[in-house]
Formats: C-alpha cells, structure tokens, sequence
C-alpha cells in the first residue's frame, strides 16, 4: 500500500544510486511514460556508479525504473545492473510491463 513516498522522491532516490543529481518537480513531468496496468508508468533512466544496499560501489552500471501509481497501491519496477546487460534487457523489461495486470 502507499506510493513510497511518490514519483519524485522514488526518482531522486534511484537516481542517487547512480550518482545523479536530483530532478526537479517539473523536470519528473518531462520524463517518458508508457502504458502499463492500464494507465501511465514515468520511466526513469540513468547511468553511473551504482552504490545501493551496503554493496561495493560498481562503475558503469545503468538502471531503467518504473513507476504506476494506482488508486490504492503503487508498482515500482526496476532493472539494474551492468549497462550494457541493462541496455540488453530493455526489450524483455518492456515486454514484462506492458504484459502486467492488476489482480482485483
């Protein structure tokens, strides 16, 4: 349940991952969209020094995320790893997504 704290905060927090600065309220608005569970998911992308979750620091690594936020929940999805594997993985990820449904 929750939507985690939003589409911002979720954005600036995977982001930061990476090593990237911080978007704006209005620069989340320029970010793509694509359909999935029904309505729009923000696509975040980005690339850089990965350093999450205790781990070591890893160089050249790139994620791609999405965000659906729904009436009573929120789907966060993400793909994160080597940046050429990321980049490979493209494809199936959108593949996946636009495939979800919601279970009522």
């Amino acid at each position: 349940g929750g939507d985690g704290g939003g589409r911002l905060a979720n954005t600036n927090r995977w982001l930061g991952e990476l090593g990237v600065d911080p978007i704006s309220k209005e620069q989340l608005g320029d970010l793509p969209v694509i359909k999935m569970l029904g309505g729009d998911a923000t696509v975040i992308e980005g690339e850089g020094t990965y350093s999450s979750m205790g781990g070591p620091p890893q160089d050249g690594w790139a994620l791609i995320g999405l965000i659906r936020l729904l009436p009573d929940r929120a789907v966060f999805i993400k793909l994160v790893g080597p940046a050429q594997e990321v980049e490979a993985g493209r494809d199936s990820l959108m593949e996946l997504v636009s495939s979800l449904e919601v279970a009522r």
